[in-house]
């Protein structure tokens, strides 16, 4: 009597070509999706450090600003007079220098719509820029003004505090003024509208960003 003995691997099968492929496919459309959601985590990552930047740039020029106001204003309640705190200097002279000389008596302000896939212009003959280092404002220089940074609005020094390059990010001040009713007397309260703006070129985006905001500063009545 014969008996066999069957080897207990023959009936094992290995994978067939379509399984490979289907395999191959399945992980290549996993590692594409993975690596596609780490570039977009990595590109709003990138967005939101450049925002926070921008940020503390603007955050800057509007603490001068308010830091000149209230130091002309401080002065000026004591009775001296604008000739003396030009000759004097110090914060509260910026402010006279802005607010007379920089945007003028009537001021205005410069288009400021994200429609084009280009950072807007600034209002040459009103646009400032303050040097947050040396406390001083100074119209904005074309030798030395990027309206196409590729990093992020920034304001970059170079040796003695002096301002190096003004990197998309400016000022625009407008006037206004209103009437208020106090005691039976109309007081004329006037006031200036600085507009601070940035625009800069965003990782992954085909058009620039833009940030702005509105500081509002009052100036004593005479």
């Amino acid at each position: 009597m014969l008996i066999s003995f069957k080897n207990k691997h023959s009936f094992k099968k290995g994978d067939t070509l379509v399984e490979v492929l289907f395999a191959t496919a399945v992980f290549s459309l996993i590692a594409v999706g993975s690596m596609s959601i780490m570039n977009q985590g990595l590109a709003l990552s990138q967005r939101s450090l450049e925002i926070t930047l921008t940020r503390n740039q603007m955050d800057s020029q509007s603490e001068m600003l308010r830091f000149f106001n209230n130091a002309y204003i401080a002065k000026h309640s004591t009775g001296e007079s604008d000739q003396s705190i030009t000759s004097d200097g110090g914060p509260a002279a910026e402010w006279l220098n802005v607010s007379k000389n920089i945007i003028g008596l009537t001021g205005s302000v410069s288009d400021y719509s994200s429609s084009s896939s280009t950072c807007p212009s600034p209002n040459l003959n009103t646009s400032f820029i303050i040097n947050a280092q040396a406390g001083k404002a100074y119209k904005l220089n074309l030798a030395n003004y990027n309206s196409q940074p590729y990093s992020y609005s920034q304001v970059m020094y170079g040796g003695a505090s002096q301002i190096q390059s003004t990197q998309g990010i400016w000022i625009e001040g407008v006037r206004g003024k209103y009437n208020v009713q106090s005691g039976g007397n109309t007081i004329k309260t006037q006031y200036i509208d600085f507009h601070i703006r940035t625009c800069w070129y965003a990782i992954s985006s085909s058009n620039p960003a833009e940030l702005g905001t509105i500081v509002r500063l009052y100036e004593p009545s005479n």
